[in-house]
């Protein structure tokens, strides 16, 4: 568990509180001036799975989090994040997503790298596949990758992070990929964070012919650190909303309950929903929820994705720090 430190109480504090909120909402409105007037069918379909076990399990409200995995989530908080990530998730024998996120600590400035590659079948005459489509392998093997580098430093009590990655999308005759970058920031007020993103900026993928775009959008949200519940319990809770192409808006958010018998040993539980839009034919259900378990830096982590009628994804990670 991590606790930030509280807020003194004096009117200096407060003021500067104040204008490090400002500082990332100022900065939230002018990342959002261009999100939007951008088509349905996006690509490439690894990012828009989730970065790891924990934060699937929370329902994916993970910009202001901590641990490797939030690398795929707000480059500000590599500072929170020092460690290594290993996740595999399986859609029910069909398809396959390996990740990988290591991040450490250079001086002033924090140092993110990862990966996430996704082996799975693709339908003839659809593309792109949706996330929903995973538990079912079609008949074209195909592929979904991205490799990823971010940096992120505090400037004036506020987190600034910048992610460039190189996105690709597979099909047996057919190949793209471009660059593509993220942007974010994140504070603290007390104990909670608050967070802001832009993800996956970038040129359009030229797939058979046609321009698909990537999967861009703007998540603002606060995650509240270390609750004390009870003698040997702490909760965390996150929350965001997610402003996506087309104008859609995602509303998620994440419980994660923490049970602590004896210092160097953790429990987790932890339930996750999130708005899920249903005119796929094959779409998530808006519950997640795993479990977890640390014994001083080593962490298991399992989270559980169903869909609508086509089965689940089953999530394993194992967290170093």
């Amino acid at each position: 568990m991590r606790r930030s430190a509280l807020v003194p109480h004096c009117p200096r504090a407060y003021r500067l509180v104040r204008r490090r909120a400002t500082v990332v909402l100022i900065a939230a409105s002018c990342m959002a001036s261009n999100a939007f007037a951008q088509g349905a069918g996006t690509a490439p379909l690894v990012l828009r799975l989730p970065g790891g076990a924990r934060s699937l399990a929370l329902g994916n409200a993970f910009i202001g989090a901590w641990g490797s995995e939030v690398l795929f989530y707000n480059p500000a908080q590599l500072e929170r994040g020092a460690g290594i990530t290993v996740s595999v998730a399986r859609y029910d024998g069909a398809s396959t997503l390996g990740i990988l996120s290591s991040v450490m600590r250079m001086g002033s400035w924090t140092v993110g790298v990862g990966a996430q590659y996704l082996d799975y079948g693709a339908t003839p005459g659809v593309f792109p596949t949706e996330p929903g489509d995973l538990t079912t392998r079609g008949s074209l093997d195909a592929a979904s990758l991205a490799a990823m580098l971010a940096v992120s430093r505090s400037i004036i009590g506020v987190r600034w992070g910048l992610a460039a990655k190189y996105v690709e999308e597979r099909l047996p005759s057919e190949r793209d990929g471009r660059p593509a970058f993220d942007v974010g920031a994140a504070t603290d007020v007390g104990d909670v964070t608050i967070a802001l993103v832009a993800q996956n900026l970038g040129p359009d993928l030229e797939i058979a012919g046609d321009d698909v775009r990537l999967p861009m959008r703007i998540t603002a949200g606060a995650t509240v650190n270390d609750i004390p519940i009870g003698p040997f319990i702490d909760l965390e809770v996150m929350v965001t909303v997610a402003f996506l192409q087309g104008g859609d808006v995602v509303p998620a958010g994440g419980v994660e309950f923490q049970y602590v018998p004896v210092e160097g040993w953790e429990f987790a539980g932890r339930v996750g929903v999130r708005r899920v839009e249903k005119h796929e034919p094959a779409y998530p259900h808006p519950v997640t929820f795993g479990l977890g378990f640390s014994l001083d830096n080593v962490s298991l982590d399992y989270a559980y994705e169903s869909f609508s009628g086509t089965g689940a994804a089953h999530v394993l990670g194992l967290r170093l720090r």
